[in-house]
């Protein structure tokens, strides 16, 4: 083992290898001296060491090489860039006897790390693992039907210790992000993050679900003071929901969603947002059945706050 590789210096220092150190103290064999911050060695030539994968930084992987071979370890490799991975990588891979080994989650059907489950080669061992697949689920015997439905209960109520796998997913969380006001079965963050599979991405999608996943992730600071705004898509029909969200600053949360409701309805779902989270200003999609809600709007008393 020679390389580790991640995209971020805390995930590479403070997550990767706090893992490695605790279970190199656990090992019951004797593995030598212990693992320093992001580094091992296990004698001449033979050691792994951990760096991130920073576009700007593609030479980090000149020069790193073995004479028995080079084992090259791609931690969320979504997050990799294609640059990162034909300038850094491969030019590790020119030499006798190296491997490439990436794992990640398929969130980004364009990434450098997709582009590896897209092409053939003989070369090539490629393995997707859904939730269904790990421990938690298969120990119990538990099927995403069942996970769905709610059914995965039953086979369990009577263990004490059904979920050993503290750190896997389990049923309950399935369930939850199945549930259509969350992520919903068949939809591309469930596909993902759910089935282990890149999501289907047309070429007419207008945000990539990488995207949705990033912004999700990112903690974006603001004040108390700022100013509630709601903003609001209109749906009427068919399986398109009217959704009203809450921004305050820079951070945007979805604050209602629901399908069913005439535009006379919706707006009074509105003026309770309003009253939920004391908004001071309401934006509506106004284009085709959103200017029925606007007209409602405009000439209410309710709206002179």
């Amino acid at each position: 083992l020679q390389l580790q590789e991640l995209q971020l210096v805390l995930q590479v220092e403070d997550v990767l290898w706090s893992e490695i150190r605790m279970l190199w103290q656990k090992a019951k064999a004797d593995l030598g001296p212990a693992p320093l911050r992001t580094r091992i060695e296990l004698g001449p030539a033979w050691f792994a060491t951990g760096f991130t994968a920073r576009d700007d930084k593609p030479d980090n992987f000149q020069g790193l090489h073995a004479p028995g071979g080079t084992l090259i370890i791609a931690d969320e490799a979504s997050g990799i860039s294609q640059k990162i991975f034909d300038e850094g990588i491969r030019a590790l891979m020119t030499s006798y006897n190296c491997k490439l080994f990436a794992i990640g989650n398929p969130t980004d059907s364009d990434s450098a790390f997709a582009s590896l489950f897209h092409t053939e080669s003989p070369e090539k061992r490629l393995h997707a693992v859904s939730a269904f697949e790990t421990p938690n689920f298969m120990e119990n015997s538990i099927t995403e039907e069942e996970t769905v439905s709610g059914a995965w209960r039953e086979k369990v109520k009577r263990k004490k210790d059904p979920f050993k796998w503290k750190g896997l997913a389990t049923p309950q969380w399935v369930e939850e992000v199945a549930d259509p006001s969350v992520w919903g079965v068949g939809t591309p963050i469930y596909q993902s993050r759910v089935l282990g599979q890149f999501p289907d991405a047309s070429p007419d999608t207008l945000i990539p679900l990488s995207w949705v996943i990033a912004a999700q992730e990112r903690d974006l600071p603001f004040s108390k003071d700022d100013p509630t705004v709601l903003g609001v898509d209109v749906a009427r029909e068919g399986d398109d929901e009217s959704v009203i969200v809450r921004r305050k600053g820079p951070v945007v949360r979805i604050h209602w969603a629901g399908k069913g409701l005439d535009t006379t309805q919706l707006t009074n779902k509105i003026f309770s947002s309003v009253d939920d989270v004391d908004a001071t200003q309401v934006i509506v999609d106004a284009d085709g059945i959103g200017g029925g809600v606007v007209d409602q709007l405009k000439h209410s008393p309710r709206m002179d706050r």
